[in-house]
């Protein structure tokens, strides 16, 4: 008889502390990689997330590294060619009072509401948010965001219950 030794979940070989998602509304291209690639060198490893093609994840070797990269990403989405496309976030969310959720399985759905919520809300109209997360688990597609102000968090809880 034999014995399933396999894990039940899979364990990550890297710190998640170290690892920056760059969540775009439309599933990436080798092109889109390529810019990131040469925005942040060869110090990173930059690979398309296996679970969520609209997700980039950018792992670095450390914390310095880590807040370089952040910062970079931050610039090059604002000034860059593709300020419409992402959005970086650490790939911990980090709950906090004032955070908004949002899952669906469909991913046209989810798709669409992150192209609202970067290019048209955060880009566009320059509501601020703190932190912006995104995956796919037990078959959703998962988006939450946080805030440190409770107008702001008001402000895009009827922004998300529209646009649904």
């Amino acid at each position: 008889m034999a014995t399933n030794t396999r894990p039940n979940k899979r364990k990550s070989n890297y710190n998640l502390n170290q690892i920056i998602n760059v969540i775009c509304y439309k599933d990436v291209t080798n092109e889109f990689v390529e810019q990131i690639t040469d925005l942040l060198g060869d110090s990173v490893i930059i690979r398309v997330n296996r679970y969520c093609n609209n997700i980039i994840n950018v792992i670095c070797p450390d914390e310095t590294s880590y807040k370089e990269c952040f910062n970079q990403l931050v610039q090059g989405s604002h000034g860059g060619k593709f300020i419409l496309e992402c959005f970086p976030s650490p790939a911990i969310f980090n709950p906090k009072p004032l955070a908004l959720s949002h899952t669906t399985s469909s991913k046209t759905t989810h798709l669409k509401m992150l192209e609202n919520i970067i290019s048209k809300y955060i880009l566009e109209d320059n509501i601020s948010v703190e932190e912006l997360y995104t995956n796919y688990s037990h078959n959703q597609f998962i988006i939450r965001i946080s805030f440190e102000d409770q107008t702001i968090a008001l402000k895009w809880h009827k922004i998300l219950v529209k646009s649904i």
